[in-house]
């Protein structure tokens, strides 16, 4: 969206397309760090962007996810599920997306439990235990919205310790409804139809708490397995955590 904005004020003919609108910021709760709003949170912030982008007369289309690049002799070609643009320029800002665990039960229950997105699914889950897989601000963050509906927060982190804001750490350790699993390796979401419960390695020691929900907070990975033009570094590999 920022590339955007400066393509259109120099009056660049181009089209934005977009799976959807906000990205990671879309996905976040309370946004206390964002320069120049000393709070709000990802639904608001994305609605600014949104503004933002009209104001500058922005072409964009959402619901657009990129499915590939082709090269065209001086051209692209650039593939969506249903349409194809022919471009003489291709401008890449597709952000990150959420990494996964690759355990078993990860993919199986997944919307059925295992999400990664507290915004999107934290109220759903009003009066049963949760789990958070993760030790920075992410699975903080994701685990203070949680803590406003669950009846019990547990953390999962590989980590010795919580990584990231203060605030957040000291408010976790003092909070009633959090426990936190320290040098945890996950190993298997488990459940029938949904999540009922989660398994983590302690010192060579199998634990297993049963929780209603799994919200993996485990960082990002480059979202652009579309382009298969650009030489890349090689990708980083998932990790449990």
């Amino acid at each position: 969206m920022a590339a955007a904005v400066y393509a259109a004020r120099q009056k660049i003919s181009f089209l934005m397309l977009a799976k959807d609108i906000g990205g990671q910021t879309a996905l976040s709760s309370d946004i206390e760090n964002y320069l120049g709003f000393a709070h709000t949170n990802g639904a608001d912030l994305t609605a600014e962007f949104v503004k933002h982008l009209e104001d500058n007369k922005v072409p964009y289309s959402t619901g657009e996810e990129v499915t590939g690049i082709e090269k065209k002799n001086a051209a692209f070609i650039v593939r969506t599920k249903d349409k194809s643009y022919e471009t003489s320029t291709v401008l890449i800002a597709s952000g990150k997306k959420p990494r996964k665990l690759d355990i078993p039960g990860e993919d199986r229950l997944y919307a059925h439990g295992v999400t990664y997105c507290a915004t999107c699914e934290a109220p759903l889950f009003k009066d049963v235990p949760v789990a958070i897989v993760g030790g920075g601000n992410a699975a903080m963050d994701a685990a203070l919205l949680c803590s406003n509906y669950a009846s019990k927060v547990y953390i999962i982190t590989i980590n010795p310790d919580l990584m990231g804001e203060q605030n957040m750490m000291d408010t976790i350790r003092k909070g009633s409804k959090f426990q936190v699993f320290y040098n945890a390796k996950t190993l298997e979401i488990s459940g029938s139809r949904n999540v009922e419960s989660i398994s983590f390695d302690i010192g060579g020691q199998k634990k297993q708490v049963g929780v209603k929900a799994v919200f993996i907070e485990i960082g990002s990975v480059p979202s652009a397995d579309f382009d298969k033009l650009t030489e890349k570094n090689a990708p980083l590999k998932s990790r449990s955590a």
